[in-house]
């Protein structure tokens, strides 16, 4: 779908769930500002929201993807990798999180629980239909956003072509 194009949208990306690296640039940004974190990063989402109903103004994408595009961002900010990973791995997150410090990989943890790459995979795409749906009983998103999000595409923990391209949505 068109949500490609505006994924790079956001300058910072998906911040709220990233590395202690993005935390630590979030921190410093916020405090050079004088704001905390959280006036930033509400800066950061009306901002983006602001370019993508400029793109409709402008043409370029109607409401309907400003809506869907708006709604996978949401999502996105939404969604915590890790505690996912960790469902598919069937570990609580803090779990994975000690076993990743430790310096045991993810391969480590697969053979330790006898899981294959197959199975992982479905593992987490169970675990990430689950939290979308999660999502919608938030009220982060609609049912009907979330049915468009889980008919676009599988999702990847890696974020990378594993899934053969988008076939389009309407």
């Amino acid at each position: 779908g068109s949500a490609g194009i505006w994924r790079g949208l956001g300058h910072w990306g998906g911040f709220g769930h990233g590395d202690s690296a993005d935390s630590n640039w979030l921190e410093n940004l916020a405090e050079a500002l004088g704001i905390t974190v959280q006036q930033l990063e509400d800066a950061q989402e009306q901002a983006y929201a602001a370019s993508v109903a400029d793109a409709v103004a402008a043409g370029q994408i109607t409401q309907a993807q400003a809506d869907q595009i708006l709604a996978n961002r949401a999502l996105k900010s939404y969604i915590d990798r890790q505690a996912i990973l960790a469902t598919a791995l069937g570990m609580k997150a803090d779990e994975l999180e000690s076993a990743l410090d430790e310096g045991r990989s993810v391969s480590d943890l697969m053979d330790e629980k006898g899981i294959d790459a197959a199975t992982l995979q479905a593992n987490v795409q169970a675990a990430y239909e689950a939290a979308v749906q999660q999502a919608v009983t938030d009220g982060v998103i609609t049912q009907a956003q979330a049915d468009e999000i889980l008919a676009d595409d599988g999702f990847s923990l890696f974020g990378r072509g594993d899934r053969g391209g988008h076939h389009g949505g309407g």
